[in-house]
């Protein structure tokens, strides 16, 4: 008869104004997240940098720092996946940007010129974008965490 194991997950989701000012917040967020959850200090440096990477150069290449912009990141631990969503509204959609599903390598992202989607695809273990026709973005971040890197805390009760 095989093991019962209940699977931990967390789940948060914040908006931020499009300002770098707020990426310390994030970076402060996902520490505390993945330290609590007892994440390999070498995933959860990977994590960090890759995130902050993708949302810094969102905030500067494709949103408008005039306090009306907003980005949301959301975040989904469940069992060893680890993945984040990047999401925001551009004013301004690139004329070779395609809506629809992309990789980190296509035309739209080529388009919207998200270099750091190339350091997040090498970083994590899957990275893909979405824009659709109202110029919402979403760009998917998903890391899968070795067995050894990863515990549930502790459950008392």
């Amino acid at each position: 008869m095989g093991q019962n194991r209940n699977v931990f997950s967390i789940r948060w989701g914040l908006e931020y104004p499009a300002d770098t000012s707020f990426l310390g917040m994030i970076a402060e967020k996902v520490d505390v997240t993945l330290r609590r959850l007892r994440t390999d200090a070498f995933e959860l440096e990977r994590i960090i940098v890759a995130v902050l990477g993708v949302c810094e150069e969102v905030i500067e290449g494709l949103l408008n720092e005039d306090g009306e912009s907003t980005f949301r990141v959301d975040m989904v631990v469940l069992a060893n996946r680890v993945q984040f969503s990047i999401k925001c509204h551009l004013d301004d959609i690139p004329a070779d940007a395609a809506t629809g599903t992309f990789r980190p390598h296509g035309m739209t992202a080529r388009s919207l010129e998200l270099a750091s989607l190339d350091f997040a695809n090498d970083s994590l273990d899957d990275v893909e974008g979405d824009l659709t026709d109202d110029g919402t973005l979403t760009l998917t971040l998903t890391r899968i965490l070795p067995e050894d890197s990863r515990r549930d805390p502790p459950v008392y009760g």
